[in-house]
């Protein structure tokens, strides 16, 4: 939905921020990791104690005057609020659909170059599954693009799981990063 009231009924049934963004906003972290951060915390915006900027924002706060995004939303109420959190944005392309299936469409894109971020809210019990038969099409259309996989590191096996099948795919110059 682009911004998530840290106060709100959704965060405070699970309270899985207060380990998250929660930790960031209190921490005190060494210089070079600072450094490393300061994007995504600049990028977080000045309400980072009361909202946290959920990917489609920080993408669209990331973006250059030349850059444009496509946005996927199956939702239908949150894909509401988030048209109304990204506001008129002639950059942006809001599209109330399954990522996964439009994907398919969307790669390549019309300037050959770009990244495919994969941000799924892991409602599914096989997500991981989903998100890696996805990928496998996509790189299969655009072996050339850039892709980012977000997944929650909660559950050691389904990851490591999930990692292995990525690994079986073969796919050069894979990078693996996980914040615990």
């Amino acid at each position: 939905i682009g911004l998530y009231d840290l106060a709100g009924d959704e965060a405070s049934r699970t309270g899985e921020w207060v380990d998250g963004i929660g930790r960031f906003m209190k921490e005190t972290f060494h210089p070079d990791i600072a450094a490393l951060l300061a994007p995504f915390l600049h990028a977080q915006g000045a309400l980072a104690t009361e909202h946290y900027a959920g990917s489609p924002v920080l993408a669209q706060r990331l973006l250059r005057k030349q850059d444009r995004l496509t946005c996927c939303e199956w939702h239908e109420e949150d894909a509401r609020q988030l048209e109304r959190q990204m506001g008129r944005d002639n950059r942006l392309t809001l599209r109330h659909e399954n990522g996964y299936r439009a994907l398919k469409g969307l790669v390549p894109p019309p300037e050959r170059r770009g990244l495919v971020l994969i941000d799924p809210p892991f409602e599914e019990r096989d997500e991981f599954q989903t998100m890696d038969e996805a990928l496998a099409l996509a790189w299969r259309k655009w072996s050339t693009g850039i892709y980012m996989l977000w997944y929650p590191v909660k559950d050691p096996r389904a990851v490591a799981q999930f990692i292995a099948r990525l690994k079986s795919r073969e796919i050069p110059r894979m990078l693996r990063l996980e914040l615990a």
